[in-house]
């Protein structure tokens, strides 16, 4: 998890030894780190906010979807199962027996038949043939409205849940964005929280020693900052700048 520091003012007086050359560097670097540091948290919680936003803006979104899944898979598949395995097998096993009795009918009776009794038979075979088509017409057009109802449930469904992705596309854009600002202001943070600590382990050193005896000019701004920057971890039990004796002179903070 990010670690992010409370701001306190102080920091901890150690003894230890002398510091670097550049040590002064990293301590006089330490206000415009801190205020790049709020800086990067600023925009952490910016692109949080941003995160949050879009997923608030995709959650009814993504609820919709769902359901529209939901009656693809638990409603209208059902649906489609028993119209193709119980509906329609019985009129296509009986089309198939009207089928072979029409073609058993056409080998027995001929456009030319050899007798009366022929004749009659064959038409009357033709007017039951004809009525039992009429009968499986009628069969197969009330199949084709529920089959064309339920294409036209489905379809609608589709179109929906692509309308629904289509309108997620620019949301995932803005959540991806923010994540990646997200992640860069987090990298911001981790590489001053660094730095910053850096620089404090240089103020325990130059606040551990003998100032008097430093001879670059500047360790007195360097000692100001170290007591009067707000930094984490610290405690309030520094010698207030009075206590700097000359020859160094530092100009309090307004």
């Amino acid at each position: 998890m990010r670690r992010t520091p409370v701001i306190v003012l102080a920091f901890l007086c150690l003894s230890g030894a002398a510091a670097a050359a550049d040590d002064l560097a990293p301590i006089m670097q330490l206000p415009q780190m801190l205020d790049d540091l709020k800086g990067a948290k600023a925009d952490s919680a910016a692109a949080v906010a941003a995160t949050q936003a879009a997923e608030a803006d995709a959650a009814p979104l993504l609820k919709e979807h769902k359901l529209w899944e939901d009656q693809l898979t638990n409603v209208l598949k059902p649906k489609y199962d028993a119209y193709n395995n119980i509906d329609i097998p019985p009129y296509e096993s009986e089309a198939a027996r009207h089928d072979s009795a029409a073609a058993r009918h056409n080998a027995a009776c001929p456009a030319v038949v050899a007798s009366q009794a022929q004749l009659a038979r064959c038409n009357g075979e033709a007017q039951q043939l004809n009525a039992w088509k009429d009968r499986l017409d009628r069969h197969k057009e009330q199949l084709d409205r529920e089959g064309a109802a339920l294409d036209k449930q489905r379809d609608s469904i589709l179109q929906r849940s692509r309308e629904i992705e289509e309108s997620f596309k620019p949301i995932k854009q803005r959540y991806d964005d923010a994540l990646a600002k997200q992640q860069e202001a987090t990298e911001r943070i981790d590489a001053l929280t660094s730095r910053i600590e850096a620089a404090y382990k240089y103020c325990k050193d130059l606040l551990a020693r003998p100032t008097q005896e430093d001879p670059r000019h500047d360790v007195g701004e360097a000692l100001h900052l170290c007591a009067s920057v707000p930094f984490d971890n610290a405690n309030a039990d520094l010698p207030p700048l009075t206590d700097i004796k000359p020859p160094f002179s530092v100009t309090p903070n307004p």
